[in-house]
């Protein structure tokens, strides 16, 4: 029951924000419907809202890693450099006015090859600090972590969507969806709002969740001793 009243009290102040959201999403789907679809073209105003919404998060959590330090300042940084994957991946940079040398090395192969340093520097710096990693990921078992969760939910839903939209070959056979790439783009977009809500209120959970975590009861800490478990199996080899 305290719990309930708990996750009530802090969805209260987000309420606001997600009336604007739910505002938001009736004048797109209007806007979709009234401009025959023209929206979710390649490079239209679908992918470059999503865009900038995403360059924001990455700005508040590149900004929160500069700032704190310990498990809060890891957070940050694995969260600015999922968020620069994401938006590398969004941004078309044959439609912006940029130099030959940038337009070629963000298309065909260059750009996947960035794409993969990146996501191999997000993984050697989580394995460099996984002291904290194993604090944060003890942190996301708090109830309070709820936007990651709703955020990997609709990123794993906005897949689904593209795939199941496919006119041939899709894993569902036969059975497609009308209008997939509109509920994609959709399902993206409101993935990355609920990202955008994270980083807003990113001080005031992690700094809790992570004190949490390292102080709080076994519960919270459960996480941590199976991360531990390699470590003392390797130990107790050498013995």
């Amino acid at each position: 029951m305290r719990t309930s009243r708990q996750l009530f009290s802090q969805l209260k102040p987000a309420r606001v924000f997600f009336l604007f959201v739910l505002l938001g999403n009736i004048g797109l789907v209007a806007w979709w419907w009234f401009s025959t679809h023209k929206i979710t073209n390649e490079s239209g105003p679908l992918e470059n809202l999503q865009a900038a919404v995403l360059f924001l998060v990455f700005a508040i959590y590149f900004f929160n890693s500069r700032k704190h330090e310990g498990a809060v300042r890891t957070a940050a940084v694995i969260l600015c450099l999922v968020t620069f994957n994401m938006l590398f991946r969004e941004v078309d940079f044959r439609t912006i006015p940029v130099s030959d040398l940038v337009l070629s090395l963000t298309t065909g192969r260059p750009r996947d090859l960035i794409f993969w340093c990146s996501f191999l520097l997000l993984c050697i710096y989580t394995l460099s600090h996984f002291r904290h990693f194993r604090t944060i990921a003890a942190a996301m078992l708090h109830w309070r972590a709820w936007p990651y969760y709703l955020w990997i939910g609709l990123i794993v839903s906005g897949e689904l969507a593209k795939e199941v939209s496919r006119a041939n070959g899709n894993m569902f056979w036969d059975f497609t969806i009308p209008h997939g790439q509109f509920l994609e783009e959709m399902l993206e977009l409101n993935a990355y709002v609920v990202l955008l809500f994270a980083g807003i209120t990113f001080l005031q959970f992690w700094r809790y969740a992570c004190e949490h975590a390292e102080h709080g009861p076994e519960k919270m800490r459960g996480i941590r001793f199976i991360f531990n478990l390699p470590a003392c199996v390797v130990i107790s080899a050498k013995r």
